[in-house]
């Protein structure tokens, strides 16, 4: 068994996102088991998808992606072919997926390198 340690902060003085001073400071430890799929990166192509977690089982897993293309976005899909989210040049995020829906990269107008890894929960 693992851990993922994670840290999220968003601040924002108060302007013309929010009318209040924003200031949320998230931790949270994750536990994780076998199978892992430490930091890698992959050639997404604009033409096809790039299958990274296929559907199937019942399981939440970790997933960290990074856009690290300069120019082009890149989209998050599930295994059906559902744009769930879009990733813009330099881009990060991290959350959950349900192994059930799987998880796929498009790159947007041209193939892009995208940094990933995932983590089953325990």
């Amino acid at each position: 068994m693992g851990s993922l340690t994670t840290n999220l902060t968003l601040t924002s003085a108060a302007d013309n996102i929010t009318s209040d001073a924003l200031n949320i400071t998230i931790n949270k430890i994750l536990t994780t088991v076998n199978p892992v799929n430490s930091i890698s990166r992959t050639e997404v192509s604009n033409v096809g998808d790039k299958p990274i977690i296929g559907a199937g089982g019942t399981d939440t897993i970790y997933m960290y992606v990074k856009n690290l293309d300069e120019a082009n976005d890149l989209d998050l899909k599930d295994a059906a072919g559902t744009i769930w989210g879009k990733l813009s040049p330099g881009e990060a995020t991290l959350f959950a997926v349900y192994s059930a829906a799987g998880f796929h990269l498009r790159a947007n107008l041209a193939p892009v390198i995208a940094e990933y890894g995932f983590w089953y929960k325990s």
